[in-house]
């Protein structure tokens, strides 16, 4: 079952932000749009407090002798092994549950403490991973955190646009996608079609008023050539 967790997790964030477009998409790019723990964080959550409950309880409760009796002969469930590895893995070693003057356990903050620990640890992960990726490099300057305030997918095909946009994964001609074929902007006709030049250079304020004419001048040239119109300007 666990195996099948973190894939059906991926494919249901992937559904929520490029529903609508058959391109591969970086898993760290889903997460950082939607902010979701991953099934082995939250699994790392629930362990690790499992274990430290069991470690509070009095002396005669079996479960604490069950424990007791592990760390002592060293023979260790598959269960406190994974615990000990997330433990490891979130950097959360360091994190002891905590008694008040009356000897009761101080679960709740122990239970903040580790939800904290591990979050920041996820987040530090996702940013390490995002910047091995080069189609990223333009999305990790400007993400700093995971997850989104300012907008909400919404699994239309223009959610699915802003995505694709966003990802560095919108299909222009300059994408290594599409090797062999002309880069040329096809609206401009002078510039390569790259992400940058389709969203924030590709319209008549950008270009200078020459550049304009002789591309309405290399329009009206192959107006001729391939229907034989005759243009009056």
């Amino acid at each position: 079952m666990e195996s099948h967790v973190p894939r059906l997790t991926r494919r249901r964030s992937r559904y929520g932000t490029v529903s609508n477009s058959r391109l591969a998409i970086r898993e760290e790019f889903v997460e950082g749009e939607l902010g979701w723990s991953s099934f082995e964080a939250r699994d790392a959550q629930s362990k690790l407090r499992y274990f430290e409950r069991v470690r509070s309880m009095p002396e005669n409760r079996w479960p604490k002798a069950i424990l007791r009796m592990m760390e002592l002969t060293l023979k260790k469930t598959k269960a406190y092994q994974e615990t000990e590895r997330l433990r490891a893995k979130y950097k959360c070693s360091d994190i002891s549950l905590q008694f008040d003057v009356e000897g009761r356990p101080l679960s709740n903050i122990f239970n903040k403490r580790i939800k904290e620990r591990i979050r920041e640890t996820q987040e530090a992960m996702w940013r390490d991973n995002m910047l091995l990726k080069t189609s990223l490099s333009t999305y990790a300057m400007g993400k700093k955190t995971r997850g989104v305030t300012s907008f909400t997918y919404d699994n239309s095909k223009g959610s699915a646009l802003l995505a694709l946009a966003r990802a560095n994964m919108l299909p222009t001609r300059a994408h290594k996608m599409y090797p062999g074929i002309d880069k040329t902007c096809p609206r401009c006709g002078i510039y390569e079609e790259t992400m940058e030049h389709v969203i924030f250079e590709c319209n008549d304020i950008y270009h200078t008023g020459e550049e304009l004419l002789c591309h309405r001048h290399f329009g009206i040239k192959c107006l001729v050539a391939l229907f034989g119109l005759v243009s009056s300007a």
